[in-house]
Parts: C-alpha cells; structure tokens; sequence
C-alpha cells in the first residue's frame, strides 16, 4: 500500500506528464502555397450574339483575371502560424503547346511541342496576416491558359528549438482553362518532388506517388513528411497522426494513400551546407522539398429507382 502511494504521489504525476508531454513528436513546420482554387477552369461560352454586336469573346481569358496565392509558414496540423520572412524567390512556370519554330542560323526545325516559359514575380509580392502571423500574397496573371508551376524558396529560418536552420523549396501546379500538358516537368528547384502521379483532379482516398530529386538526381532512402492543412479542426487520435512519414526506395520514390479531402503537404528531408548562426558558429541546415496536392471528396448522385 505504501508502495502504491508513492508512485501515485503528485511529484511523480508532474514528472510523468512532463516525460509524456516531452516525447511527443513535435509538428512538422511546411511553408504554404495555395492558390484561391486547386484549378482554373475555362469560362463559361458566351451566348450566341447577332453579326452587329461588338461584344467582347467571354470564352477567351481577360487580361484582368487572376489566381490569389498565399505563401505562409504553418504547422498544418493545428492549424498555427509561424511569421514567415519574405521568400527569396517566387515564379511562375507556364507550360503552353507552341508551334513549330525554324532557327535560320542552323537551319533546323524545331517540332511543335510543350514549352515552359518563367516569369519571376517576387517583387509582386505583399505582406498579409494570416493565422495572425505575418505571411505573403500575390496575385498572378491568367491571360493565357496552360499549365502553371508555382514555385518558391525561402529564406533560411533559424529553429532554436531544434538548434538548427530550415530552407524550404516549394511548388503547387495548377492547370489553368484545361491545360494539362507538363505537370510531371522538374521544375528546375535545387531540392524537388517530381509527381508520377498527376497533382490536380484527385480524389480520396487517393494513391499519390512522386520523386524526390536532389541537384537534379534521385534521393534514395530519403524521408518524406505528410501533413493535411487541418482547416475543419479534426482531432486526432495521437500526436502521431498529426503528420505521417515514408521514406523513398533506391530509386527516389515514394507512395501514399491520403484519406481524406483538403490540401495536403509532401516535405522530403535532406541535409545542405552547414550555415553560421548567430555566435559565428557552423549549424545544420535541414532542406523541405515541398509540393501541394489537393484531393477532393468523392461525390455521388443516387439515381431514381424505379418501379417493376
């Protein structure tokens, strides 16, 4: 009896629940960037109008549409905001069927094919709120339809909970008026996931499948973190379901089912060049290779029964 006391004495439950509260896993940090909707669909045909009329084309894009992106920290699984510096770079790639092209000075013809083009539009970026911290916005044209690759870098952050540095490489595609062509294109970051799987029009539970890439080759054994942007505030049954975790084969890839609807996080890990902290001291630099993919809840129509 004293020996039960003891153990279920105050000190003792203190210090379980530290140990308890300690061993958690802690959340994993993703830099968001999400456009206003996971795809840009074609406008809608204009009515049939008489020869006279002068009335603009709706079915072609105007200059004045635009996609609104958010780039922010966060852990997704809360979810919390974490005061994000400005990106060091954000472009957009748009890949477009162009026609065939002749070089007079060597004769040659180019054939027709998909073509990326990049337009940098860092300095288009403004400062929001958002979860109350400090976090970017920026508008991005869509006078033309085709596929577009959101891309970004941030800055370098240091972690002082986890004593070292975090840099995250970062890319969301969206197809934009039925453009699809080059969804599975590298994006040309230092650190990317390449999807084998096509990153849009996905629904749950839904197999996603990609590779990881490192200065242009596959990363073997590498871990890949998954988190769901936790928006309807759905309580998990243990803090490990706050993020999943898989590691790719020999080959740089790796697989998972997402069970559910919403934007979700693929974070593959790899270690960069040691950076100076503060005190002048060398420190790790942990690198995110980020892509968005968003699944879409299943919908069904029941249909009328009817009467034998």
């Amino acid at each position: 009896m004293n020996i039960q006391r003891s153990f279920f004495s105050f000190p003792c439950i203190v210090s379980l629940l530290f140990l308890l509260l300690h061993a958690a896993p802690t959340q994993a940090q993703f830099t968001l960037l999400i456009p206003d909707q996971p795809t840009m669909e074609q406008l809608p045909r204009p009515a049939e109008k008489s020869r006279n009329t002068s009335a603009p084309d709706k079915n072609t894009a105007p200059d004045d549409r635009q996609m609104d992106v958010l780039i922010a920290l966060t852990e997704p699984a809360g979810p919390q905001g974490l005061d994000m510096d400005m990106p060091q770079m954000f472009a957009v790639i748009r890949y477009y069927d162009a026609p065939a092209a002749v070089d007079r000075e060597k004769q040659d013809k180019e054939p027709r094919g998909i073509r990326p083009h990049r337009e940098d539009l860092l300095g288009e970026l403004e400062e929001i709120r958002y979860l109350d911290k400090k976090a970017w916005a920026v508008n991005v044209p869509l006078s033309r339809a085709g596929l577009y690759q959101l891309i970004t870098e941030s800055r370098p952050r240091w972690n002082e909970q986890r004593d070292l540095f975090q840099q995250h490489f970062v890319k969301t595609i969206v197809p934009v008026y039925g453009r699809a062509d080059g969804w599975d294109k590298p994006a040309g970051l230092k650190f990317e996931i390449v999807p084998l799987t096509r990153p849009f029009g996905a629904m749950t539970p839904g197999l996603f499948t990609g590779k990881v890439v490192l200065s242009g080759e596959p990363l073997a054994d590498a871990y890949v973190k998954i988190a769901r942007i936790n928006t309807d505030r759905r309580v998990a049954a243990s803090p490990w379901q706050n993020e999943q975790l898989v590691k790719t084969d020999s080959d740089g890839i790796f697989s998972f089912v997402c069970p559910l609807p919403g934007w979700w996080g693929f974070m593959a890990l790899a270690e960069g060049d040691p950076l100076k902290s503060a005190d002048g001291q060398p420190k790790k630099l942990e690198m995110g290779a980020e892509l968005w993919v968003y699944m879409d809840e299943i919908r069904t129509s029941k249909a009328p029964r009817t009467r034998k």
